[in-house]
């Protein structure tokens, strides 16, 4: 892991412990609202690879089965479980004040330096951007993965057998809920 400078330990250690309240969660809401709009700021673009956006197994795009969620990813043949489905990839998030100038973190994917983060936001050909978030931990067949042969590189994995036409989903996790929510 890389070392961090003094402004990212310090930015990160306030980021961990406002996400443990309620209360920290609103004014890190209020912080960033205002940061990314006095600041904003676009990741660091990043030259994806030809194979790279795209998936390893056959997949489409079509409206998602969740109500309100616009786009989402599903399997038009038969996926085993364990299966790389594909990398999640984008534009590189690398320091925390960067992290607060973001506005749109819809796309945004942490990694495993607790400071760098990966944003799809812009790469609309990156086909696991797709994948939603389902409420129901039944109906989630996917997870995102480190394989340790590839480094910092993300996948994301069939976590059971899915049938073709069926929308994949995974868990977006407690932390995005709570900044998400209004």
């Amino acid at each position: 892991m890389r070392k961090l400078s003094l402004l990212d330990r310090l930015l990160l250690r306030v980021y961990w412990r406002l996400i443990r309240s309620d209360a920290g969660i609103r004014w890190l809401r209020r912080l960033h609202g205002v940061v990314s709009t006095l600041a904003p700021a676009r990741p660091t673009h990043v030259e994806l690879s030809p194979g790279q956006a795209a998936t390893m197994v056959p997949t489409e795009v079509r409206p998602s089965s969740v109500p309100g969620a616009g786009k989402g990813l599903f399997a038009t043949a038969p996926i085993a479980a364990g299966t790389l489905i594909g990398e999640y990839c984008g534009d590189t998030v690398d320091t925390m004040l960067h992290r607060l100038r973001v506005k749109d973190w819809s796309y945004v994917a942490t990694t495993r330096d607790p400071v760098i983060c990966v944003d799809a936001r812009f790469r609309p050909e990156v086909m696991v951007r797709y994948m939603n978030h389902h409420f129901d931990p039944a109906c989630r067949n996917t997870d995102m993965i480190w394989p340790p042969e590839r480094g910092e590189r993300r996948y994301m994995v069939a976590t059971r057998d899915i049938a073709a036409g069926e929308e994949l989903f995974y868990d977006y996790g407690d932390v995005y809920w709570k900044l998400h929510r209004r």
